[in-house]
């Protein structure tokens, strides 16, 4: 359909095929951009864990660890470090290495058009288990397997709620 609106000739047919792809292309950016929105936060989530402070500590612990600052002095190797104090339940976990800091990724399925945001599976199956809490059988020293308790420190559910207010804006800001 063509109109002549003061001397211009404008055509009013849209091509339909153009506008998808547009709006396809606009939906996979704001899809890409809320993953990537997520996954930040969640990484941001995740601090360093600081050494534990004598006072935190119980007579037990407090033992074990005089324990090992004489045996360091007597073998001649450096005092040892106080541990690492863990994350309490319900905050986000601690990673003293980085490793789930580094992984935790998102990625867009092009057919299914949706996000996935999460921490890689491990080699142990564990990592639901930070989210979740529970209990898992791991390998240890020499095939020796130990039974760890996971409290439950939830980095992604978190990370997914401080991200909603933001999200449809990226959806508005795409069109």
């Amino acid at each position: 359909m063509t109109v002549d609106l003061k001397g211009y000739k404008e055509n009013f047919f849209f091509d339909r095929l153009k506008i998808e792809n547009r709006v396809d292309k606009m939906k996979e950016t704001a899809l890409k951009r809320a993953g990537a929105l997520i996954m930040t936060i969640a990484r941001r989530s995740i601090r360093k864990p600081r050494r534990v402070r004598i006072g935190e500590l119980t007579n037990n612990q407090i033992e074990r660890h005089e324990r090992r600052i004489r045996r360091a002095k007597r073998e001649g190797f450096p005092r040892p470090k106080l541990p690492y104090k863990h994350a309490d339940p319900g905050e986000p976990p601690r990673s003293a290495t980085g490793f789930l800091k580094k992984f935790i990724l998102y990625g867009y399925d092009k057919i299914e058009e949706w996000v996935v945001v999460g921490p890689l599976k491990s080699k142990t199956g564990t990592v639901h288990l930070l989210e979740h809490g529970g209990t898992a059988q791991l390998p240890g020293f020499r095939g020796k397997i130990f039974t760890m308790d996971f409290k439950g420190n939830p980095f992604m559910r978190p990370a997914e709620e401080k991200a909603r207010p933001k999200l449809p804006q990226l959806f508005q800001n795409a069109l």
